[in-house]
C-alpha cells in the first residue's frame, strides 16, 4: 500500500510538472534561476546592507531576507520578555493586575494580526506629529510621522567588527573554561588576556569613530539613522501579537508546576514572588520550551504579512521581482525553500538547547 501511494503523489507530481511545462512554452515565459543575476531596477526603502537598483534580483533577495531575520529576531527577544510579565501578572494575587493581562491575553488573541499591523501602521503614519513637532524620546532621539531617528557611529573602522568578534569568542572561551572547570580553579591566563585585549580594541574603536546624532533642518533631519514607520509598525505588531500567546504559554507552564512545591516554599518563609521567580518558574521552563519554540517559528512565519504594509521584507521584495519578471514558479519555489530553511534552522537549534538542558538535569 505504501508503494502504491508513492506511486500516484509521483504520477501527480510528473502530471503537474508537464502541464506547468506546457502552459510555460504556450506563453513563451523562460523557465530557470538566470533572471537573478539581472539588474533589479528598484529601490529598498530599508536595508541592512548597501543596495541600488543596478544590483541584482539576488542581492535584492538577500536584502529582504536579512530584513526578516533583523525585526524576526528583534520580535522574538520583546515579545518572549513581555509575553513572560504578562503571564506571571495574570497569575498575580492583586485583582487589577491580574484582570489587565487576562484582558490583554484575551483581547489581543481574538484580533488578528494583519488587523493590528494596519492599525500600528496608521498610528505611526498618521497620529504622529510632523518634523517640527517631533516627540523627544531621549537625547538626540526623536520619533514623527518619518520614524524613529537616533544617533548612529560613523567612520567605524573594519577592526572594529573584528574586535567585536573577538570579545565575542574570548566571552564564550570564558564561560566554556567556567563551566568545565566547575569554578574549582582559576580562570586562565589565556582568558584573561583574550578578555583584556577585546574590550581594548572595542574601546579604540569607539574612540576613534565619530559620533553622528540626527539634526532638525527645515527639510527635515538629517544625519544620524532611521527607522521607518513600516518596521516600527511591524515590530511592534509582531511582538504585541505573540507576547499574548507566550503569556498564555507561560501562565499554562507555571500552573502545571505541583501546588506542594509553593506550599514548600511558604513552609520555609519565602515570600510569593521569590516562589515564583526562584522555584516554580525553573520547574515550569521545561514544559514551557517546546510550545514556545513553536511560537518562535510562526513569528518569523508571520513577518511575511509585513508586504501589506510596506515593510521591505523577503515576501514583499519576491513579489515585486515576480511582477517584474513574470518569474512566479521561481521565486514562489524559492521563497518557500528560504523560509523552510529558516523554520528548519530555528527547530534544530531549539531542539539541541533543549536536549542539552534536559541533560545537564540528568533526564
Amino acid at each position: 500500500m505504501q508503494l502504491v501511494v508513492i506511486c500516484i503523489i509521483a504520477a501527480c507530481l510528473v502530471l503537474l510538472a508537464i502541464n506547468l511545462a506546457d502552459n510555460l512554452e504556450e506563453r513563451s515565459i523562460r523557465s530557470g534561476f538566470g533572471f537573478l543575476w539581472h539588474s533589479a531596477g528598484f529601490e529598498i526603502s530599508q536595508t541592512l546592507i548597501p543596495f541600488s537598483p543596478k544590483d541584482s534580483y539576488a542581492a535584492a533577495l538577500l536584502s529582504g531576507l536579512f530584513n526578516t531575520i533583523i525585526v524576526a529576531i528583534i520580535a522574538i527577544v520583546l515579545a518572549t520578555l513581555f509575553g513572560a510579565l504578562i503571564g506571571i501578572a495574570a497569575l498575580s494575587r492583586n485583582p487589577s493586575v491580574c484582570i489587565f493581562a487576562r484582558t490583554y491575553i484575551e483581547w489581543v488573541r481574538n484580533i488578528p494580526l494583519l488587523v493590528q499591523l494596519y492599525v500600528w501602521y496608521a498610528v505611526f503614519t498618521q497620529m504622529m506629529p510632523s518634523y517640527q513637532q517631533a516627540h523627544k524620546l531621549l537625547p538626540h532621539v526623536y520619533l514623527d510621522s518619518t520614524g524613529l531617528h537616533f544617533p548612529v557611529i560613523q567612520n567605524m573602522h573594519s577592526t572594529g567588527f573584528i574586535s567585536i568578534l573577538i570579545g565575542i569568542i574570548a566571552i564564550y572561551i570564558y564561560r566554556f573554561t567556567q563551566k568545565r572547570h566547575e569554578n574549582k580553579r582559576p580562570i586562565s591566563i589565556q582568558s584573561v588576556l583574550l578578555l583584556t585585549a577585546s574590550f581594548t580594541f572595542i574601546s579604540w574603536t569607539i574612540y576613534s569613530s565619530s559620533f553622528n546624532p540626527p539634526k532638525l533642518t527645515n527639510f527635515g533631519f538629517k544625519g544620524g539613522g532611521v527607522l521607518l514607520p513600516e518596521f516600527l509598525a511591524m515590530l511592534l505588531g509582531l511582538t504585541i501579537y505573540n507576547a499574548a500567546f507566550i503569556a498564555e504559554i507561560f501562565r499554562a507552564g507555571v500552573l502545571s508546576v505541583p501546588a506542594g512545591q509553593r506550599e514548600a516554599g511558604s513552609a520555609l518563609g519565602l515570600s510569593y514572588n521569590i516562589v515564583i521567580l526562584k522555584i516554580v518558574i525553573p520547574q515550569a521552563m521545561i514544559l514551557i520550551r517546546p510550545p514556545l519554540s513553536n511560537q518562535y517559528l510562526n513569528i518569523v512565519k508571520n513577518t511575511s504579512l509585513a508586504m501589506a504594509i510596506g515593510y521591505p521584507d523577503l515576501m514583499s521584495i519576491a513579489n515585486t521581482i515576480i511582477n517584474q519578471t513574470g518569474q512566479a514558479v521561481e521565486i514562489i519555489a524559492l521563497t518557500m525553500g528560504i523560509y523552510f530553511a529558516l523554520s528548519l534552522l530555528i527547530t534544530t537549534f531549539l531542539n539541541h538547547r533543549n536536549k542539552k538542558i534536559l541533560q545537564n538535569m540528568g533526564r
